[in-house]
């Protein structure tokens, strides 16, 4: 079903009324017979969760007419079921008296079959009872009494708003219309189910479950021809017996008689003939109509040939004359093969309505409603072309307006959306990347206002984490199986386990229509939460794809899913979730493929410019604004910046002011000088271990990428002679990336795009939002490639703390760049690198000192305060300290400072950044001309040390004081406080 969001709202309003309480009155007998020969329950759940439907109806029982009044009283009921054995009261006594009590509500007296029964009564309570049956322990009959209830409920809103389709069945005997009628509801059934799984997402499921036409029943001609003419604009078909009252008496031929008369309006309207005398077959032909005898043994088959091939319910079948030239199983498959179907066929289907017909029967009713068009300008226009016209319009419409489709083995599409497999959670990434989409399909004004950039998210496939549970359990996993063991021991025993079989189809399918390298990515059930964010804990494999054995190709993507699976379990993210609220055993990982952005360049593959964009800026400044956010930018793959690598960084307000950049030394220190792509050279001599997949990912100069013709787009050019930078690339220059063409741009205004696109994930997150994106610019174009968001922890600051100026002049510590929730607390533990020995080339041995001592104090259960210079968490072991979460995991405050030999700014689009922010812990920051620490005076105060070679530990016997006012982002230690630290809040 193709639909754009005013239609959404439409279908959505579809089959409102439903039928929730049904009051059954029948003796215990006939409750039980009814309940055990039937398993009416059990029936009941089982249809309703095969449709997709959520709260079957309940079933109140009354074993007596004194219960059933009583019950009647005090509960709203939609139907009312009632059988004949009644202790207490005559059932048609019964029955009037409810009527007279309750007039509204519809009943239905069920009989078992007992020869004349109906004979003697129906004429008694025709007036008070909607319909008789007989009760065959067929369940299919009660359910098929509540789908027509529901239908009869709904038809003339569900007619009027949205071109829904009618089907009349006309019968009169209780006999037949019981046996029938659970039959053309089975058929109903069927077939949306069959247009439900071939729907790509969950909504749209919904919207063709509620649109499924509507059978009304009639049993006499008068009845029948009021329905044919109120609901002829809506009428599939029709139905009907052919003996049945007319004018009151019972008509041998009414049937006929109803259909001549339809058919002097309605020439083309598809017509079953059920009856038991078969010397009505000849005049049913006569009238181009079907007959099925009522006793046929294969009644049920030859009802469904019907609705297949004359109700459009099967596949659409191209015939010239009597040759099949081709069939279409759905709608995408439709698509195809049209171009290849000569014209004058088609216009045979169209005259025929084929079309119109088999899209009606497959809920695509919007698309139906302009097909239908289409009969009425055959002779004047070339018809082919218009009906390819319209049919690619909506697939496209299609396209961009999908989100998430569910894989259907060979009906999937992987350029349609984003792919689900599973019934599982999305997980972190996914379920943002699902958002993003979902809310940039209602925001039309990019295309206006962003004219030359595209929004993209590339090629993807989710496995649900109904996948990693399976996983589990077919290995015989448990939490308890890694225990003790190593990353390289997991690892190994993830790579030696079996997938779940039904994620090999999903993957055969996506290695065949996705050339491309491809990311297998994280996406836990926890990761990226909107309470406590994660970010770059788990693993990322990128996988160059190129192999020519398909095999291969296919075992190197089930070796990253296994290992990341297997990164949940590993030391970095148990460390981490440690110091959260949650059970280890509560996350679910699930995994999202994607095809890469970038291209080839000679034995490489990489994007133009990757990014992290967040629309909260932690440490503003006298130009920028906390509320305007801020954005880094990487030629190469995005690990520049999550790993807290040199990359460009800028406000998106304010993008041409660049303090970094403010002369030729400065841009020379601050640019980035290497960047990441993906080595696509000897892959296939490679196992794919944990190791190697990593090693995929190379580290490059920047200048080794001027044979790319990439660097014209980004680079400036040094003129080493006069020292100066000019902002065009020459290749004979050495290249300096400044993105000045990217910052100055209006053409395409990517910084102002940014902005918009930032307010919009925070508008719909309802926080501060970040998002990993690339960039890939074309000359008709530039793509941009939303690859995550994720929510900020950014904290509301209700607590009232200040700092005094004195406070300030007698601190041993004061940041005017702090961040972290308003507080004071008592510091008894401080770590911190002695900068009298500290060099830079002995990051690493610092970083295993570091770990010792947080281990020493893990131990101990007690928190302390990290003290050293550098950029913290940076994979770059030159601009700072390459600590991981594992390595500092009982931190509570961190404070980075300055040293000579390493002037970095801190890096706030790293992962190790966000993960900090989303666990709370204080990030000072000692690195311009108003903020300062003296670590000196600590020695003048009663304390016992741990030192090492690099790193000291203290341990104050009198603790210091840590304030911080969240507001002003201002952080001081004082030797004494007076504050009150459980302050009032504001």
């Amino acid at each position: 079903m193709i639909l754009d969001s005013n239609n959404k709202k439409t279908f959505v309003k579809l089959m409102a009324k439903k039928v929730k309480e049904i009051l059954l009155i029948s003796s215990a007998y006939d409750a039980f017979i009814m309940e055990e020969d039937g398993r009416l329950t059990e029936r009941i759940i089982y249809e309703y969760k095969g449709l997709n439907l959520s709260n079957p109806p309940v079933i109140t029982w009354a074993e007596t007419a004194k219960k059933a009044f009583y019950e009647l009283k005090n509960k709203k009921f939609d139907i009312i079921i009632t059988m004949p054995r009644i202790t207490d009261m005559n059932p048609f006594k019964l029955i009037e008296k409810i009527k007279e009590d309750f007039p509204k509500i519809p009943i239905f007296m069920l009989a078992h079959d007992s020869g004349q029964f109906f004979l003697h009564t129906e004429a008694e309570i025709k007036n008070f009872v909607t319909k008789t049956f007989v009760w065959r322990g067929n369940t299919d009959l009660l359910l098929a009494l509540i789908k027509n209830t529901e239908d009869k409920m709904n038809v003339d809103f569900d007619c009027d708003i949205a071109n829904v389709k009618v089907i009349i069945f006309v019968e009169d005997s209780p006999f037949y219309r019981s046996s029938i009628l659970p039959m053309l509801y089975k058929e109903i059934v069927l077939q949306t189910q069959a247009v439900i799984e071939d729907a790509m997402t969950s909504e749209e499921k919904l919207l063709r479950i509620r649109s499924r036409p509507k059978i009304l029943l009639a049993d006499n001609f008068e009845e029948a021809f009021f329905l044919y003419k109120k609901y002829k604009k809506h009428l599939l078909g029709i139905v009907t017996d052919i003996r049945f009252p007319k004018a009151g008496k019972e008509n041998k031929t009414a049937g006929f008689s109803l259909i001549s008369k339809i058919k002097e309006e309605e020439q083309n309207l598809e017509v079953l003939f059920l009856s038991t005398e078969d010397d009505n077959e000849k005049k049913a032909k006569e009238m181009s109509a079907v007959f099925i005898n009522k006793n046929s043994e294969r009644l049920y088959a030859d009802i469904r040939y019907f609705f297949m091939n004359n109700l459009g319910f099967g596949n659409f079948i191209f015939k010239d004359k009597d040759k099949i030239i081709g069939r279409a199983q759905n709608f995408l498959m439709l698509y195809t093969l049209l171009p290849s179907i000569p014209s004058e066929v088609i216009l045979n289907h169209i005259k025929n309505r084929d079309f119109t017909k088999w899209l009606f029967a497959r809920y695509e009713i919007a698309l139906a409603n302009e097909v239908e068009k289409l009969t009425k300008i055959c002779p004047t226009k070339d018809i082919k072309k218009e009906l390819i016209k319209i049919i690619k319009s909506k697939f496209e419409k299609r396209q961009k307006e999908t989100t998430i489709i569910d894989f259907k083995g060979e009906r999937f599409n992987i350029d349609i959306g984003y792919a689900k497999v599973g019934k599982g959670s999305l997980g972190g990434k996914a379920r943002g990347l699902a958002f993003i989409l979902s809310l940039l399909e209602k925001e039309n004004f990019f295309k206006q206002e962003f004219p030359n950039i595209e929004v993209k998210v590339p090629k993807s496939m989710v496995l649900t984490t109904e996948g990693f549970i399976r996983f589990l359990d077919k290995n015989k996993l448990t939490y308890s199986t890694f225990e003790g063991k190593s990353d390289e021991e997991i690892n190994e025993l993830f790579l030696n386990c079996k997938l779940p079989n039904f994620l090999s189809a999903p993957l055969r399918n996506f290695l065949k229509n996705v050339k491309r390298p491809v990311a297998v990515r994280s996406s836990s059930f926890l990761e990226d939460a909107h309470f406590r964010p994660c970010a770059g804990i788990y693993k990322t494999y990128m996988l160059p794809n190129i192999n020519e054995n398909f095999e291969i190709r296919k075992q190197e993507l089930k070796n990253a899913i296994k290992l990341v699976y297997a990164s949940i379990f590993l030391k970095i993210p148990q460390s981490f979730f440690k110091n959260t609220q949650y059970n280890k055993e509560e996350d679910k990982m699930a995994v999202l493929i994607q095809e890469l952005c970038g291209d080839y360049y000679d034995n490489y593959f990489y994007p133009l410019i990757s990014g992290v964009a967040q629309s909260h800026n932690f440490y503003p400044n006298d130009y920028m604004k906390k509320e305007e956010g801020l954005v880094h930018i990487a030629m190469g793959f995005g690990k520049t910046i999550v790993e807290g690598e040199r990359s460009l960084k800028f406000s998106p307000a304010k993008p041409t002011k660049l303090p970094q950049f403010s002369n030729t030394d400065d841009i020379l220190k601050n640019a980035q000088r290497f960047f990441y792509a993906l080595n696509i050279k000897d892959v296939e001599k490679k196992k794919q271990t944990e190791m190697e997949i990593e090693s995929c990912l190379e580290k490059l100069e920047v200048e080794e990428a001027k044979e790319h013709g990439t660097l014209e787009k980004i680079a400036s050019s040094l003129n080493v002679q006069d020292n100066r930078i000019r902002n065009v690339y020459k290749k004979d220059m050495w290249p300096v990336l400044t993105f000045s063409n990217i910052l100055t741009n209006q053409k395409e205004s990517i910084p102002s795009f940014l902005k918009k696109i930032l307010s919009v994930g925070e508008k719909g997150m309802g926080t501060p939002v970040e998002m990993e994106f690339a960039i890939d610019i074309k000359k008709e174009k530039t793509v941009f490639y939303i690859l995550q968001i994720r929510p900020m922890v950014v904290h509301n600051q209700n607590i009232n703390i200040s700092i005094t100026q004195k406070e300030k002049e007698n601190a041993l510590c004061f940041s005017n760049m702090a961040m972290g929730i308003s507080q004071e607390k008592e510091i008894t533990n401080i770590i911190y690198v002695d900068e009298k020995k500290f060099d830079i080339s002995k990051s690493l041995e610092i970083t295993k000192e570091i770990s010792f001592l947080n281990a020493t104090l893990k131990k101990e259960n007690e928190k302390y305060v990290l003290i050293g210079p550098g950029r913290w968490g940076s994979l770059d072991r030159w601009l700072g300290i390459p600590v991981t979460w594992n390595d500092i995991s009982e931190v509570d405050t961190i404070i980075e400072t300055k040293v000579e030999s390493l002037n970095v700014e801190p890096s706030q689009g790293s992962h190790f950044f966000h993960n900090i922010t989303s666990l709370n812990v204080n990030y000072i920051s000692i690195i311009n001309k108003e903020s300062f620490i003296k670590v000196d005076l600590l020695d003048e105060m009663d304390f016992s040390t741990k030192e090492m070679k690099f790193v000291k530990h203290i341990r104050l016997k009198k603790p210091l004081f840590l304030k911080i006012d969240g507001q002003e982002t201002e952080a001081i230690i004082i030797k004494d406080s007076k504050t009150n630290i459980n302050a009032s809040c504001s």
